[in-house]
């Protein structure tokens, strides 16, 4: 039992990561804190220093030195420093002599940020005697564009049907703003925008209505889009609209995913996949092609066509020594759906202690 809950852990542990883009806005806001005396922080048990960037609008960069006064009787080594989320630390002096100055240059991308934030920094330090300093910067991020009702779309869409959002852009910025163009990077989003004749106040600005259509042709599988409305503002970051969502076809596989785990005998079990046609009509399983000559798999549905079929799946090879990905293709005789990928993950070894 602990093995499995442990073979859990290793496959829900697993993270993606990314990086944020630099911001479209060249304004900077800069300064310097020196470190007369450390400040203590009511919820953070370390050393602080402490900047307040004001109110910015989204897409502001920002660039802040912190300045650290070594007042002890022994240099200070910093040996890292810990990068908040949104935060680069372009440089650091790395050793700072009794009765000098350091300086870590912090700065952030707030293109996506919103409202109040608080963007941190660690600063490691080799002497024991001297404890770690926290740097935060804070600041109200205003935006630029607002997208509304919401920005994150997340969806799921049988081919075939048409889809459509309607969102109301308006900008805190320049209230009388124009946009531009609308910017995606798939060829099956269209975009339509129309001014409003009236924003419903007479103080709201220029209120536009855009429509984002999903051509019903678009191939099946996984669509991710970043939508971005650009506009006249001055160094001002575009409106941005996350889309997250699936295109399925008529053929459903279930699992979704594959898990291959050892059996007390030492060997991989054997994992059923069934397929079933959403429209009622028979099909077929044609073929399967995998991305490793050790995973196998067979058809053993009763019949050979029909509107629901049953593909069998093994994992014929040694044990794995850490998490395999890989998918499966299964081809069918579906003209709108020839090919069914299906992902698997094969488990490694997990040695119990009795």
């Amino acid at each position: 039992m602990l093995c499995f809950l442990f073979s859990l852990t290793l496959y829900s542990g697993e993270t993606l990561a990314g990086t944020l883009p630099n911001p479209d806005a060249a304004a900077q806001v800069a300064g310097q804190t020196p470190l007369s005396g450390p400040q203590k922080s009511a919820s953070i048990p370390r050393e602080s220093l402490l900047f307040d960037a004001g109110t910015i609008w989204n897409g502001t960069f920002l660039s802040h030195v912190f300045v650290i006064e070594n007042t002890g009787s022994e240099p200070y080594v910093i040996y890292d420093v810990g990068e908040g989320e949104d935060v680069r630390i372009a440089r650091f002096t790395r050793t700072i002599p009794p009765g000098g100055k350091g300086e870590v240059v912090f700065e952030a991308a707030t293109g996506r940020l919103k409202g109040p934030v608080r963007l941190t920094a660690l600063v490691q330090f080799k002497s024991p005697r001297r404890p770690p300093l926290e740097l935060a910067l804070t600041a109200q991020v205003r935006t630029s564009v607002e997208v509304g009702p919401v920005n994150r779309i997340e969806f799921k869409n049988d081919r075939g049907k048409p889809l459509a959002w309607h969102f109301r852009v308006i900008s805190p910025q320049n209230p009388d703003f124009t946009i531009r163009k609308i910017e995606t990077h798939t060829p099956y989003l269209k975009s339509e925008y129309r001014l409003l004749e009236s924003g419903g106040a007479a103080s709201s600005g220029h209120v536009y209505d855009l429509t984002i259509t999903l051509d019903p042709e678009t191939p099946i599988g996984p669509l991710r889009e970043l939508i971005r409305i650009r506009t006249d503002i001055p160094d001002g970051y575009p409106g941005e609209i996350f889309m997250r969502g699936d295109i399925e076809g008529p053929i459903m596989a279930q699992p979704e995913r594959v898990l291959f785990r050892l059996g007390d005998g030492g060997s991989y079990s054997r994992v059923r996949i069934d397929l079933s046609n959403r429209r009622g009509a028979p099909f077929k399983v044609t073929g399967m092609k995998a991305d490793d000559p050790q995973m196998q798999g067979k058809v053993i549905s009763s019949q050979g066509t029909g509107p629901d079929q049953v593909v069998e799946l093994r994992w014929n090879g040694v044990a794995v020594e850490k998490l395999k990905h890989g998918s499966v293709i299964l081809a069918t005789d579906v003209a709108d759906q020839p090919t069914i990928e299906v992902p698997y993950v094969v488990f490694p070894h997990i040695a119990c202690e009795k």
